[in-house]
């Protein structure tokens, strides 16, 4: 598989955004639906969603977050009802992102406004190829120091990616994780941290800074 791109300069890592805090990047539920199966998660449930319990989840979720790190909000768009998992959008680490190369067409229009976001706030952009599967920070997670990059592949990132992926953060190594039904590398994360919250928990925000101070 090619995983070409772009290469990223060292020397432009200056101008890239910094933080004095953690800070994370959601997408209001607005235009949440199940409307297609791409997991076994889904199969069962296309249109029987609440779009008002959805809500109000994330709005819990929302205001644990901004007591704590700053949220920034990305416009939600008609057409793409997945974009409330935005951590699937790309992984992003001191101001350089990856973004993912979704293997569903359903979810691939996302990217475009993930993108467009991200480009206004300076941070500068790793590109995957079309056939290099991989879904962010769905599938792959940092440590608390930034250096290690833990990674899994399934059926919606392939081991490719890692190598891919990987390369822009230069000192940061792929921990390969295997997963007959998906790949959950989130999981792994935020169990070192105490907790293991649901798949949509996890999915809903981004993260895209950490104190630089």
């Amino acid at each position: 598989m090619a995983t070409s791109s772009t290469v990223v300069q060292q020397e432009n890592l200056d101008s890239t955004p910094h933080y004095t805090r953690p800070t994370f990047l959601m997408c209001p539920p607005e235009w949440y639906g199940v409307d297609y199966v791409l997991n076994p998660w889904m199969a069962g449930n296309v249109n029987r969603s609440s779009r008002d319990l959805a809500f109000a989840q994330w709005k819990s979720l929302y205001n644990v977050l901004h007591s704590v790190a700053d949220v920034r909000l990305l416009h939600p768009e008609p057409g793409c009802p997945d974009m409330v998992f935005l951590a699937h959008g790309a992984q992003i680490n001191h101001g350089v992102a990856a973004l993912s190369s979704f293997s569903p067409r359903q979810r691939r229009a996302e990217t475009v406004f993930l993108r467009q976001w991200l480009l206004g706030q300076g941070f500068l952009l790793w590109e995957t190829p079309r056939e290099t599967a991989f879904e962010g920070q769905g599938d792959s997670a940092f440590d608390d120091d930034g250096k290690i990059l833990w990674a899994a592949h399934g059926v919606r990132t392939c081991r490719a990616a890692h190598a891919h992926v990987s390369a822009p953060f230069r000192r940061c190594i792929p921990a390969h994780s295997p997963s007959a039904r998906g790949s959950r590398a989130s999981s792994a994360s935020t169990a070192s941290r105490g907790a293991t919250p649901s798949c949509s928990t996890r999915c809903t925000a981004s993260t895209i800074g950490m104190s630089t101070a």
